[in-house]
């Protein structure tokens, strides 16, 4: 069964032609047109779904972006203690190399202990001024 050629006239093909045309015609494109603007738009359960899934979002990230705020200020509250620490530990490196000195000792003997050598003499002044001897 072999299929026959047949030749298509020039009127059928202008037919052919116009019935695309009206089959466009039917698309999604010119259904729009002709639907008022109010029903081009979205429907509301997903107006509300896009609504929350943007809510969502939002949340997620403010409490990023305060918790990197939160964290730098940590972080400078840090780097501040750290210094403070290495000087301290600095200065308590110097009294360290001090300990064996002898007039080191000396002197913090005299300021913490108030001890003083036996041939010296206290002398301590009343509030009026008058000295006492010891």
């Amino acid at each position: 069964m072999a299929k026959e050629k047949r030749y298509i006239s020039e009127e059928e093909r202008l037919a052919a032609r116009s019935n695309k045309k009206r089959k466009k015609s039917w698309t999604k494109k010119s259904r729009t047109k002709d639907k008022p603007k109010s029903e081009n738009r979205l429907e509301p359960k997903y107006r509300i779904a896009v609504l929350v899934l943007v809510l969502v979002v939002a949340i997620i990230v403010f409490g990023r972006v305060k918790e990197m705020i939160s964290l730098n200020v940590e972080h400078r509250r840090l780097v501040a203690q750290q210094e403070k620490l290495e000087e301290e530990r600095d200065r308590l490196e110097s009294k360290l190399k001090n300990v064996d000195n002898a007039d080191y000792i000396e002197e913090q003997a005299r300021k913490q202990l108030r001890l003083m050598n036996p041939d010296e003499t206290l002398f301590i002044f009343d509030e009026e001024g008058k000295s006492a001897k010891k």
